[in-house]
């Protein structure tokens, strides 16, 4: 008889979250605008992974600022390349 209070229990739960109305509509057209403006601003929109977290986040910025960030990313790249000491050797 405990078995199927339980199983009962768990059919009702589960039922009711399925039931359970998702308000996403409000949020994604309000995202979808979002973007729309930011298009139309002549912005790119990324998704960033967060540092030390799972989320991602979205960041716009201009073709601009995205060439920099890229430009000054193989700059230091290039740098601490350079600055490595190559391997010892000598026979």
């Amino acid at each position: 008889m405990n078995i199927v209070r339980l199983t009962c229990g768990v059919l009702a739960l589960g039922l009711a979250a399925c039931a359970t109305p998702t308000d996403t509509s409000d949020r994604d057209a309000a995202e979808l605008a979002e973007m729309r403006a930011a298009e139309e601003a002549g912005l790119v929109c990324e998704y960033e992974r967060i540092m030390g977290s799972l989320r991602r986040e979205r960041v716009c910025r201009t073709q601009d600022e995205i060439d920099r960030a890229r430009e000054e990313a193989f700059r230091e790249t290039d740098r601490a390349q350079r600055a490595t000491p190559g391997p010892q050797g000598g026979s």
